[in-house]
């Protein structure tokens, strides 16, 4: 697929802007990798971001078209359901980074070679974290989902209530409530970053 960009890109200025447009993308997923390892959360900033950029990117490089909106609903739809099914611990954020995304691929084939990609990266980066986590809590822990009761003291800004299905960090004003209500101790969820999972299968897509 990048080879067809760069290919593209020495005819003409359309398709050297979709090459830029895919740099920034690309920038932006790995910004809200970041956010997403430090805080287990995303700013909609990047959602919003995202979304322009990938709009831009199917109207220039002319995508724009009734299959490029199936691709989107069935990606959208597909992991709204799967972030609803495991009561958060695939948060909504993912589903919309991953909708802007189809926007991007717009084709079913195209997409399909991401989820591949994305497969075979969430499998090493999924042990990995579950190993890290179990370094520090029990395996019932690990098996009833990835949650841990914390002194109120030891709450910090991105943790998430496990009682929140929609993987809302905590900011510092829920903070200040919970121990205004005399919340002594508090169950969060512990899940994974999953960003960087997108951010990679997004980078070796582009390479397949």
């Amino acid at each position: 697929m990048l080879e067809n960009i760069l290919a593209y890109a020495y005819w003409t200025p359309q398709h050297i802007l979709g090459l830029v447009l895919t740099i920034i993308i690309s920038a932006t997923l790995f910004h809200a990798s970041l956010e997403d390892i430090r805080r287990r959360d995303i700013g909609s900033i990047h959602v919003v971001v995202l979304y322009i950029l990938a709009c831009f990117y199917i109207v220039i490089t002319g995508n724009l078209g009734l299959h490029t909106t199936y691709v989107f609903l069935f990606a959208f739809i597909l992991f709204m359901v799967i972030s609803i099914c495991s009561r958060g611990q695939f948060g909504i954020g993912d589903s919309l980074v991953i909708g802007a995304l189809a926007l991007y691929f717009h084709s079913f084939l195209a997409f399909q070679n991401f989820l591949y990609a994305l497969g075979i990266i969430s499998i090493p980066w999924g042990i990995y974290w579950i190993i890290r986590y179990r370094q520090n809590n029990s395996l019932a822990g690990v098996i009833h989902g990835f949650k841990r009761t914390i002194p109120i003291e030891q709450v910090r800004m991105g943790d998430v209530l496990f009682s929140d299905n929609f993987m809302h960090g905590l900011e510092q004003k829920d903070i200040d409530r919970l121990r205004h209500e005399g919340q002594v101790t508090v169950t969060v969820k512990s899940p994974f970053p999953f960003v960087p999972c997108l951010f990679f299968a997004f980078l070796l897509t582009l390479l397949l």
